[in-house]
């Protein structure tokens, strides 16, 4: 079973990532905290994050920077999911996210983004 990490602070978004991904039958750990992605990701062999920008801690756009310079993390997708109203801005500023979404998002799209990362994963 693939394990993917949410990242978001809205328990409502993040709860509603994780029911879509479970009856799916893919695993998913959350956390709302930036600062403890980087050791969530190591210690439970995270295949997938779903990064949120808006953080109260560590905004997504220092994780996401985080993650993709550690040696052990920066082969793993990353999906950008915000909210963002100047999105548009700042995923000119993520090169190298794997998949850039705005809230709302559609569920068949968000899953359809996940199960092809985690494919190219296995290859």
């Amino acid at each position: 079973m693939s394990k993917i990490l949410v990242v978001d602070d809205s328990e409502y978004a993040a709860n509603a990532v994780k029911l879509i991904l479970e009856h799916e039958g893919i695993s998913v750990i959350h956390t709302d905290k930036g600062n403890e992605v980087l050791d969530i990701v190591k210690k439970e062999g995270v295949e997938l994050v779903i990064l949120d920008l808006m953080m109260p801690d560590v905004d997504g756009h220092t994780v996401f920077m985080y993650l993709k310079q550690d040696p052990m993390t920066k082969h793993i997708p990353i999906i950008i999911l915000t909210a963002r109203a100047d999105a548009i801005r700042w995923h000119d500023e993520i090169q190298g996210c794997d998949l850039f979404m705005k809230k709302p998002f559609e569920n068949r799209e968000l899953v359809e983004g996940v199960k092809k990362l985690l494919a190219s994963r296995k290859k």
